[in-house]
């Protein structure tokens, strides 16, 4: 299958910001899109392939190799090549201080949180280098201050940070960033509002219930164009950076 337009790899694209990310980029890219669900999933290739993209899922769990190694190959198989790269896929629980979380429940955390991105990173980075594209993991500003009840998820976004700025210098052919979304109107957030209870002191948890109520979270079809236009057009003096979606760049790409 040949095509003119840039292929994209989205992780977590089901829902929330993946799946609006994916939909801003169907109409200029071709997409090859994991989850673990895989009804909710089709359903949005079914989206992207309405708006013109020609769409590849994999299903599968980002916190495995296999996944990370399905991803490269669906997308070198279907289309050649591959473009861009999203690492988006991401869970926030455990809630709680550390010895009160459950071991298996911190592993798994982690294992998805910054070692799917490393190894989804390490399957598609020759395909990257090649056509000198984009690699955008999706942080948090959880990894740059401290929310108490949150130290796992804290501490596996700034690796994320970090090793985003490691791959911007260890392969300079390929544009690298660290994307924040901010706090966004998706199952995550409603998660924190929910559960957050079981292990969030309430400081921080009236914090997110409050802006929720409000209106003060971002809307995820806008974070996800943000996020889309960042994969297509992000510029190479960026690679190493942590970039805000308020970060008034963003919005001059177009």
């Amino acid at each position: 299958m040949t095509s003119d337009r840039p292929v994209v790899i989205i992780t977590g694209a089901s829902r929330g910001i993946g799946a609006a990310c994916a939909r801003a980029l169907s109409p200029k890219a071709n997409l090859v899109l994991a989850a673990r669900s895989d009804l909710v999933l089709e359903s949005t290739a079914n989206e992207c392939s309405a708006q013109g993209a020609q769409v590849k899922t994999v299903v599968g769990d980002v916190a495995r190799n296999e996944t990370a190694c399905a991803l490269a190959d669906r997308a070198q198989e279907a289309f050649g090549r591959i473009d861009a790269v999203i690492a988006n896929a991401g869970i926030l629980t455990p809630f709680g201080s550390l010895e009160s979380c459950d071991a298996q429940a911190i592993e798994y955390a982690l294992a998805v949180n910054i070692v799917g991105p490393t190894l989804l990173a390490r399957a598609t980075l020759p395909a990257l280098r090649a056509s000198k594209g984009r690699l955008i993991n999706v942080s948090s500003g959880a990894g740059n201050g401290v929310i108490r009840g949150w130290a796992t998820y804290c501490a596996a976004k700034a690796a994320l940070n970090h090793l985003t700025r490691v791959i911007a210098a260890d392969v300079p052919e390929v544009t690298a960033i660290a994307f924040s979304p901010g706090m966004t109107d998706t199952d995550m957030q409603a998660q924190i509002r929910d559960q957050g209870d079981k292990g969030m002191p309430s400081e921080e948890l009236s914090f997110f219930q409050r802006t929720y109520a409000e209106g003060g979270l971002r809307d995820a079809d806008e974070v996800g164009k943000g996020l889309a236009a960042l994969a297509l057009f992000a510029k190479k003096e960026w690679s190493g950076e942590y970039i805000d979606i308020a970060d008034p760049r963003i919005a001059a790409l177009g």
